[in-house]
Order: structure tokens, then C-alpha cells, then sequence
């Protein structure tokens, strides 16, 4: 859909944070101490617990109820001092489970664990012993003891209390999790899960949850819907924070698998049981999100007026945005363009949609055919926001509104900038060229309109490619260009599959006049087909290469690949094969049939030099990056070596980095260095260097910095890396290179501020695959070691959005645990309830 350029939340990455249930375990035992009767809710005993002949049940009463009232130091003091007097009394277990709360409650954890010991070891077979387990258990993990905590549990999992056995269970799972258990945590949710919920095991539910959100983080989908769904259901025994969550999580699962209209059925649900939840607001906005991807627009746009209704929306961007595509959706185009200006207007508004709806303003200007508006505003935007996922359209809007502003020229720079940045399945692909074809045949450039006119006659899915065939044939006749002009008629005729009607009438009666004025009257393409089905010997072989580069040419790859095969098969260790394999690896790459265009490419470049075809230098270079990101670094660096011999010094010099780079990679570090000394040498004896605007020396001396690290010295590597970031005309890649480097070096030299300093601009400006996750780690721990935790954190987690596999595998990092179990620490410091905990 032209008005939503990306989906906002459309990936699992964008989902907002689910709420997370701390694993707690003190209000269970508290339910236990309830009903076993040993809080006394009546009213405190009137006899001063210090009177001497107070019975000690009415002191311990006088314990009780300041516990009750949580007065815990103060009970706390009265429970010791009872149990100093009274060690033997049938209260004194009681009362030692309650000093245990008491200190529990203060936070004296050394206090209330050495009380437990001392319960365990004076009453062992005491029940309130095994429930106290469960009390240490969570105690021990609160000071991140969780392997001790997993103990406790173990222990507490032995009562003859089925409702301590399965709250003891559920958390030596969630102490499996941490200590990196899986398997076992699964195992015991999915034991605890599979039982009936109830009343009386309040860690059911919590459990399916738990089992459900492992599965969930696992992609694993069709295991965590119906856990997810059973808890919706079952809403007898289901805490209502955990159907709220569960209902939501089932409307999220199928927003991102973009089952829009289960998404609404679900956030339907949750806004009329929990109309007021924690997840209202943002389902209500999701829901309308939802809608419009279903371009069910006016549903949106009712959903939105009560959105509107029920929230103070005047400084919420993200609404605003939401609404204003429902009104382009409605194509109400001015109403929308207020509301884009509305979202740019506002001082809050974040950098993404500040974008968005910018880019949103100027599909609507182009709707409502404001041109003159619309040019300024794209440059603007271009200027800003350039190197976006938008762009390509932005440069297409700037060239529809100049072309029908009657500016060709201005026009046909900007679709041409468009159509580079375009991948082949860009919405707006067609109606470009077309533009383009017409505008550079306004301004005379008519071998450039006759070429895109074909191009858009070869589109699979273009409808009037006879159309278009005709266009390309009447700009070579007036370009005088006969012979292509027959070329694009006979096209149109011989796929005309006998219909001589319309385009193809048009095309066979200028064909005739054409033939007619150069008494040329041969059927070339028809000849060579015949020659093909009939031909045997020596001939046949050529014909099938010249056939297959034919189709190539025309983009009928299906066609050429056969062609191309048949020539290799029939013909020798001759040029014809190594141009068969040539052309058809060039057929593979354009059919994304990347492995075997490679196999392809191999046999070819074993064939003898002599043989070998003169090569493409752009298709070579991206070969080698195919093989470099294969790990075929001989490949590789034989694509390069070749290149190195071409005349053309730019080309040349690109290789020699490029080899350098493989090199490298490869570990043959001295051939590398060899290759970047000789480099060095030749650019400081030529103009190239000037010419180039310094972008060679940039990554030569990002290059040089790499491999004197590698080769362990520092003081090298790190005036290379310097001398790359300060040469003028460096690019990103050589830029983003050399901070990672230096960061890198001042990193293992313990100087953490000063690798910050150069770890972020490699991340913050630097997108590159391989030198920017890199650094980002390297952030984190130089962050984590200022003592910067929440710096690095958030580090963490944007490491994680960009390059999860890269961040998974460096999950372990001593700086990263730190960090990961500080964000659990922030959770479970809290007070254990089973409708607060983790779910």
C-alpha cells in the first residue's frame, strides 16, 4: 500500500514490551501461615507482653498481631524475645516462621536465612520446616544465588503439601531458566500445565504462561497459541492479569504473522473484558494499525474517533500518524496532510515518525496534485532523511511532480536516481520508467527512451508490452536506428501467436515499410530458431549460445538458461563453452539461483586463460563478494587477482583493495601486506588518488589498520586507523572499519573511555554487517566497565534488534551476563504475589 511505506510494529522486533510476572514466592507461604491459623486476627491481648506472668500464648498473640499490622520490627522483637524465653513451646516453630517473615519483610536477609537454618535444624519434620524452603528459596534468589536457590526448591519440591510441592516446582524452573536449563524448566512447566487448573494450585496457570512465553521467544508458534488460548478460556481459575496478557499476546502473534482479522477479533475481546487493562490503550491503537493493513478504512477510521474519545491524543504522534493514514486510506488527502503537519509540529515526536510522516505529507501533496509543493519538500526530505528506506520513493514523487511541471530535465534526473535505488519489486517501478522513457525522449535523448521502453516491454507483468515495443521502434525510426526499430516490430510479431490485430497490425505495417525501404527482407530470428530445431554438427553449439545470449538480452531467463545449457553440454574446451558458462551464470544470478551460478562460474574460471571470455568488471565484483560471503576466499581472491590486469586504474585499484581484503580475511597476512604496500606505492605516484576524492586511501589505510592488529602491532594499527578517519573522502565502510579498530586496540589497553569514543560512531553512523555489531559489543563492555550500566544496556538491546544472530553468539560475554542479570535483578526485588510474578 503506497500510504504505509513500513508497518509501524510489523516485525517481531517492533512488538511492544509484554509485561513480565516476577518470580515470587513469599505470598504462597503466607497463604500456608494463614490457613494454618496462626495469625490471630482478633484484637491485641490487653496484658503488656513484658509482664512476667502473661502466659506466653498471649504474648505470642501480642507478636502476632503487631505482625498483622506489619509492624516488623516490632514483632520481630517480641518474637525473639518469646522464643528466648519459651525455646521448648509448641508455639516456638510458629513463632520462628514468623521471625522469618519479619525479616524477610526488613530485608535482612542474612537474618531471616540464619533463622531458617536454625528452624531446620531444631524442627527438621516440622511442616512449617518444609514450606520455609520455599521462603530461603526465594531469598537466595533475590542475592542472585540462583544455583542455591534451585537447591532450596529441589527440597521444597519433597513436601507432602501438593500445592508447596508444585509452587516449589514452578521456581525451580524459572532457577533452570537462568542457570541456562531449558529443557528441565520446560519439562516441569509442561508438568505443571497439563493439569486441571484450580483453586487450590494457584501456579498452574502461571506455569502454562511461562511454558507459553518460552515458546513464544522461540518462534515457536503453534506450541504457544493454544497455551495461550486455554489460559483466555479458562477463566474460572486464570488470574485476570494473566488472560488479560495472554489475549493480548494471541493479538500480537497474529498482527505479526499478519493475520490482521484474528488480530482484531482478539483486541475486540480484550478491550470489552479489560477495558481499563494495562494493555487497553495500546490495543486500541494496535487495532486500528490492524485495520488499516486490512485497508478496511473506515472501520480504522471509527475505532480511531474512539480512540480519539477516550484518550488525550492533542501530543500523541503515534496516533495522529495512525489516523492520518486512515484518512489517506479513505483518500481524504487533505484532512491527512493537516494531520502529517500536526505530527511534524509537534516537539516530541520522535525521529522515525517525524520521517514517516513527512514522506506521508508528500503522497498526499502528489494526490491532491500540489507539484509546486511538492518538489521543495521532497528535496527537503531528501536532504534529511536520504539514506531511508523511502528514499526511492521520495525521488519518484520529485520527478511525477517536475514532469508534470514540464521540467524534463530536472525530472528525468530524478526518476533515473529512483529507478537505481529500486530493487525490481518496487510498487511504483512501471509507472517510473514510463515517465522516465517520456521524459528522456522530450529532451532528446532517444537511444536512452528507446532502451526503457523495452525494458518495460520485457516486464512479465506489464500488460501493454506491444504498447511499449511500439514506443521503443518509433524513437529508433526517428532516431534513425532502422535496424532496431525492425528489431522491437518483429518482437511484437512473433509473439503475436497469429493475432494480427491493433499493436501487432501497427507493428507488421511498419515492419513492411521498413524491409521495403532497405530491400531487406530476411527473417533473421526465425532462421536461427529453425537452425536450432533442425541443425546437427558443429554449428549447433553456436547457435545454442548465440540463441541463449539472445534471450538473455531480452530478459527470458527461463529460455537462456536452457539455451545456454545445451551449448555447454554440446560444445568443447572452446570460447563457445567458456561464453555458455559466462552467460549462464550471468542467467543464475538474475534468477537468484546464487549457488549454482557460482558452481557455474567456477568450471569457467578453471578453463585455460586463453579461453576465458572478456568479463563484465561489475559482474565480476559482485561474484567475488558472493564467494567472500561463501568463505571461498580462493575464489575470491582469483576474481581479484584478474581484475588487478584491467586497464581501466579505477577498476584496477578497487581489485588490489579488494584482493587485499580476502587476503586478509584468509589469513595470509604478509601476501596482504604486499598487496596494500604496492597499492600504497602506486597511489601516491598517480592522479587517481585526486580523482577518487581520497575514498582509495581512506580504505587502504583502514585496510593497513586491520592487518597490523591482526599482526599484533598496535602502534601501527592505530596510526593507519587514524590516518583513515582523517583522509578526506573516506567512506562509510573504511570509516566504520577504523573506529572498530581503534576501539578495539584502547580497549585492550584498559583506556574504556577513549574505545567509546570511537566504538559508538561505528555503530551510530556505521551499518556495516561485519565491523558494527563488533563495535557495539565493544560498547557495551567498555560501558559496563565505566560503570555505566544502563548505557550499556540499552546498547545491549538495540545490538540485539540489529544483529541478533551476532548478539546471540556473544550472548555468554562476561559484560553482557552482568548487564542481562541486573535487568532480571530490577524484576524480582519486588513483592512475590502469584498475579505479579513471572509468568
Amino acid at each position: 500500500m503506497q500510504h504505509l511505506p513500513e508497518t509501524i510494529g510489523s516485525s517481531r522486533a517492533d512488538v511492544r514490551p509484554f509485561h513480565r510476572h516476577a518470580c515470587l514466592v513469599y505470598p504462597v507461604i503466607l497463604v500456608y501461615l494463614l490457613t494454618s491459623g496462626l495469625v490471630n486476627n482478633g484484637a491485641i491481648a490487653q496484658s503488656s507482653s513484658n509482664d512476667a506472668a502473661t502466659p506466653p500464648e498471649t504474648r505470642y498473640t501480642f507478636a502476632q498481631g503487631l505482625l498483622h499490622r506489619e509492624f516488623y520490627g516490632m514483632a520481630a522483637d517480641e518474637l525473639q524475645a518469646f522464643l528466648k524465653k519459651y525455646p521448648d513451646h509448641e508455639l516456638a516453630p510458629r513463632a520462628t516462621a514468623d521471625l522469618v517473615t519479619c525479616f524477610r519483610e526488613q530485608k535482612q536477609w542474612s537474618n531471616a536465612l540464619e533463622t531458617i537454618e536454625n528452624m531446620h535444624a531444631q524442627w527438621p519434620d516440622h511442616a512449617l520446616s518444609e514450606q520455609l524452603y520455599l521462603v530461603k528459596g526465594d531469598i537466595l534468589l533475590k542475592l542472585k544465588k540462583t544455583a542455591a536457590a534451585a537447591q532450596s526448591f529441589t527440597q521444597a519440591s519433597k513436601s507432602s503439601i501438593p500445592a508447596v510441592r508444585e509452587a516449589a516446582l514452578y521456581f525451580l524452573a524459572h532457577c533452570n531458566i537462568q542457570l541456562g536449563n531449558d529443557q528441565e524448566a520446560v519439562t516441569v512447566y509442561t508438568e505443571l500445565a497439563d493439569k486441571p487448573f484450580d483453586a487450590d494450585h494457584v501456579y498452574r496457570p502461571f506455569a502454562a504462561f511461562a511454558l507459553a512465553s518460552l515458546y513464544d521467544n522461540q518462534n515457536l508458534i503453534k506450541k504457544a497459541v493454544p497455551l495461550y488460548t486455554r489460559l483466555a478460556e479458562e477463566t474460572a481459575h486464570t488470574p485476570p492479569s494473566l488472560r488479560e496478557e495472554a489475549i493480548y499476546r494471541l493479538a500480537e502473534l497474529a498482527f505479526l504473522n499478519e493475520k490482521y482479522a484474528h488480530a482484531v477479533a482478539y483486541q475486540n475481546r480484550l478491550l470489552a473484558e479489560f477495558p481499563d487493562g494495562a494493555f487497553a490503550r495500546e490495543t486500541a491503537r494496535r487495532r486500528i494499525w490492524a485495520c488499516v493493513s486490512l485497508e478496511n478504512y473506515d472501520k480504522a477510521a471509527e475505532f480511531a474517533q474512539q480512540y480519539q474519545e477516550q484518550y488525550d491524543t492533542a501530543r500523541d504522534h503515534e496516533f495522529i500518524y495512525i489516523f492520518g493514514t486512515c484518512l489517506v486510506g479513505l483518500e481524504r488527502y487533505e484532512r491527512a496532510t493537516t494531520a502529517f503537519e500536526r505530527v511534524l509540529d509537534l516537539p516530541t515526536t520522535p525521529q522515525r515518525y517525524r520521517r514517516l510522516a513527512a514522506y506521508q505529507r508528500l503522497v498526499c501533496l502528489l494526490k491532491q496534485k500540489r507539484y509546486a509543493d511538492t518538489i521543495p519538500l521532497s528535496r527537503e526530505w531528501l536532504d534529511t532523511y536520504g539514506q531511508h528506506p523511502e528514499t526511492v520513493d521520495v525521488w519518484y514523487y520529485a520527478g511525477t511532480a517536475q514532469y508534470h511541471m514540464e521540467q524534463y530535465d530536472k525530472a528525468t534526473n530524478s526518476l533515473q536516481k529512483a529507478l537505481s535505488l529500486s530493487d525490481g519489486k518496487w510498487d511504483y517501478l512501471s509507472h517510473a520508467q514510463v515517465l522516465l522513457a517520456d521524459s528522456l525522449d522530450r529532451v532528446n535523448k532517444l537511444g536512452d527512451a528507446a532502451r526503457l521502453y523495452r525494458e518495460l516491454a520485457r516486464d512479465a507483468d506489464i500488460a501493454n508490452a506491444r504498447y511499449f515495443l511500439l514506443k521503443a521502434g518509433d524513437i529508433a525510426e526517428k532516431a534513425d536506428t532502422p535496424q532496431t526499430a525492425i528489431q522491437d516490430y518483429r518482437n511484437i510479431i512473433e509473439h503475436a501467436e497469429g493475432d494480427y490485430a491493433g499493436d501487432v497490425r501497427t507493428a507488421a505495417l511498419r515492419l513492411i515499410r521498413l524491409y521495403v525501404r532497405q530491400n531487406d527482407f530476411a527473417k533473421v530470428d526465425d532462421l536461427l530458431q529453425k537452425m536450432i530445431a533442425e541443425g546437427e554438427g558443429k554449428q549447433q553449439p553456436t547457435l545454442l549460445l548465440l540463441s541463449g545470449y539472445s534471450f538473455f538480452k531480452q530478459g527470458k531467463y527461463d529460455a537462456a538458461d536452457k539455451s545456454l545449457r545445451q551449448a555447454v553440454e554440446h560444445a568443447d574446451i572452446t570460447e563457445v563453452r567458456a561464453e555458455a558458462l559466462y552467460y549462464l551464470t550471468a542467467v543464475l544470478l538474475e534468477r537468484d539461483n546464487v549457488d549454482e551460478a557460482l558452481q557455474s562460474f567456477t568450471k569457467l574460471f578453471e578453463l585455460p586463460k586463453s579461453l576465458l571470455p572478456d568479463f563484465n568488471h561489475t559482474l565480476l565484483f559482485r561474484l567475488k563478494d558472493l564467494y567472500y560471503r561463501k568463505g571461498n576466499f580462493s575464489m575470491s581472491a582469483g576474481i581479484c587477482r584478474h581484475l588487478t590486469t584491467s586497464p581501466d586504474p579505477v577498476v584496477s585499484t578497487r581489485a588490489s583493495l579488494e584482493l587485499a581484503q580476502t587476503l586478509t580475511a584468509a589469513k595470509q597476512l604478509e601476501e596482504a601486506e604486499k598487496v596494500l604496500s604496492a597499492l600504497r606505492t602506486r597511489l601516491s605516484t598517480t592522479d587517481l588518488e585526486k580523482e577518487t576524492e581520497g575514498s582509495f586511501s581512506a580504505r587502504l589505510e583502514s585496510l593497513f589498520g586491520e592487518l597490523y592488529l591482526m599482526q599484533g602491532r598496535p602502534d601501527q594499527a592505530v596510526r593507519a586507523f587514524r590516518q583513515a578517519l582523517a583522509t578526506p573522502g573516506g567512506d562509510m565502510a573504511s570509516q566504520t572499519r577504523a573506529h572498530w579498530g581503534l576501539a578495539k586496540i584502547f580497549q585492550q589497553e584498559d583506556r574504556h573511555e577513549d574505545s567509546l569514543k570511537h566504538a559508538i560512531p561505528a555503530f551510530v553512523m556505521g551499518n556495516d554487517p561485519h565491523y558494527t555489531p563488533r563495535a557495539m559489543l565493544l560498547a557495551v563492555q567498555s560501558l559496563v566497565h565505566m560503570g555505566k550500566k544502563t548505557e550499556a544496556q540499552k546498547t545491549w538491546h538495540e545490538l540485539r534488534t540489529r544483529f541478533p544472530v551476532f548478539a546471540e553468539q556473544h550472548s555468554g560475554d562476561k559484560s553482557v551476563q552482568t548487564i542481562s542479570s541486573e535487568d532480571a535483578d530490577a524484576a524480582e526485588n519486588e513483592t512475590i504475589t502469584p498475579t505479579n510474578g513471572e509468568k
